[in-house]
């Protein structure tokens, strides 16, 4: 039996890729990655339990929009604006 290919397979696909051939040099400076993929680190403290809602920020669009990208990261809401408050 062949296994299908899903969404969230190709998610995932495109959301490593994306990762893997990232410049850090460029990417904003609040964005961080653990094996359950990528986050939004902004005002994030040790220890903190990361939220869904801190990966929903970094997801893929946010990576290929602005996430990835030194000119356009400062447009993020979370970069620059309110203190990231978990909802």
């Amino acid at each position: 039996m062949v296994r299908q290919t899903t969404l969230e397979d190709l998610r995932l696909d495109l959301r490593d890729k994306l990762l893997a051939e990232r410049d850090i040099r460029n990417e904003c400076p609040n964005l961080r990655t653990d094996s359950k993929g990528p986050y939004c680190g902004r005002d994030l403290t040790e220890g903190q339990n990361i939220s869904d809602e801190r990966r929903r920020i970094c997801d893929n669009y946010s990576l290929q929009l602005w996430c990835l990208d030194r000119d356009k990261f400062h447009v993020c809401i979370w970069y620059q604006g309110e203190p990231f408050k978990e909802i």
